[in-house]
């Protein structure tokens, strides 16, 4: 079987990209990853999948053939997770809100707008100030329903819930099934964290780490003992050069605000005709010296990039690259590189780790 097409392919664009792709929002997915052995059943389950494809969870286990339920309720969004998902084979979408009871609920729209991921049930303060006046009414099915109507093995593998300050609701539902993923990743909300997390403990799901707002939690069944967490690091040898024509500095800028620790965010492109070049590598320099060290770095959506440029071949333009460098100042450079040809741009002087 042919593997399914990456997002470039959606958009009738160049070649796909290979291993260095991370759709997730913070590396989040790259985590998971490391949660799953051999034995883990291939079947995920996605509440609040959005379009499925920017800041996804599931986007790459899909991509390596998982079998995969992906649900979203608002309208709009559901339409671009279908367009998204019309490649992978063992994909299937449920347009509904996952709740305490089923029937219909009032879902508000998130300020970022009907196409972006803030809007909720939630009637919480805090999550309200990021919610706009507009309602649409939306299904809503409890967990247990939603995986039987569905056909969801009890023992399958992934959960993933990102439902804006509901997913305490969502999975309350473990409460009414005999429905155990081996993993659950689950948007953590201040409110509601203590409580969720000791129904969690109840159902036998044991914390082993977070990544931004998210928690990782296993089953009993799925691990005796794990490492911590951490973000995979591709150095580059000591002697890699970027190969070719030199093209000039390209379209690149560092995201201050999105870099956190020794993880350096940003987008890079070469033309806002082009689909961007798939090989990205971040070179930092501390001040007086000429040793640099080089990390390939990971591809990730960047919805605001094709916005600004009017371009959807940009939809990949971003980039993420975890470092393993000492404590210090450095000067950055991102290279992006294209078959026989390159660009290099200092993109920023910063401090690593970023508070």
């Amino acid at each position: 079987m042919d593997s399914p097409k990456r997002p470039y392919a959606i958009f009738g664009l160049a070649d796909p990209l290979e291993d260095m792709v991370d759709y997730s929002q913070y590396g989040q997915a790259l985590l998971l990853d490391q949660l799953i052995t051999g034995e883990t059943p291939r079947i995920l389950v996605d509440i609040g999948a959005n379009d499925g494809v920017c800041g996804s969870n599931s986007r790459k286990l899909l991509e390596e053939g998982w079998q995969g339920l992906l649900v979203e309720p608002l309208p709009a969004v559901f339409a671009e997770l279908e367009r998204n998902s019309s490649n992978l084979p063992h994909v299937t979408l449920a347009q509904c809100a996952c709740s305490g009871k089923n029937g219909k609920a009032s879902l508000r729209i998130g300020k970022d707008g009907e196409l972006g991921q803030m809007s909720s049930l939630s009637n919480d303060p805090v999550i309200a100030e990021n919610l706009a006046e507009t309602i649409t009414q939306v299904q809503t099915v409890t967990l247990g329903d939603l995986l039987a109507a569905h056909q969801i093995p009890e023992d399958f593998g992934v959960l993933l819930v990102d439902t804006e300050g509901w997913d305490l609701e969502v999975l309350k539902g473990l409460e009414h099934t005999k429905h155990r993923p081996r993993i659950i990743l689950t948007e953590d909300f201040g409110p509601t964290n203590d409580t969720k997390y000791v129904l969690l403990r109840q159902h036998g799901y044991r914390y082993v780490g977070s990544c931004a707002s998210d928690s990782f939690w296993v089953s009993e069944r799925q691990h005796d003992s794990l490492p911590p967490l951490h973000f995979p690091v591709a150095q580059l040898p000591a002697d890699w050069k970027a190969e070719g024509r030199y093209m000039g500095p390209g379209r690149v800028t560092v995201d201050a605000s999105g870099s956190f620790r020794n993880t350096i965010v940003g987008w890079a492109f070469w033309s806002a005709s082009e689909a961007p070049p798939e090989d990205v590598a971040v070179v930092v320099r501390q001040p007086g010296s000429q040793v640099c060290r080089s990390f390939r770095a990971w591809r990730t959506p960047r919805k605001d990039v094709a916005s600004v440029f009017h371009s959807g071949n940009l939809l990949m333009s971003g980039f993420r690259a975890h470092l393993d460098v000492p404590s210090g100042d450095y000067h950055v450079s991102v290279v992006q590189q294209m078959p026989g040809a390159f660009t290099e741009a200092v993109a920023a002087d910063m401090h690593l780790p970023i508070p």
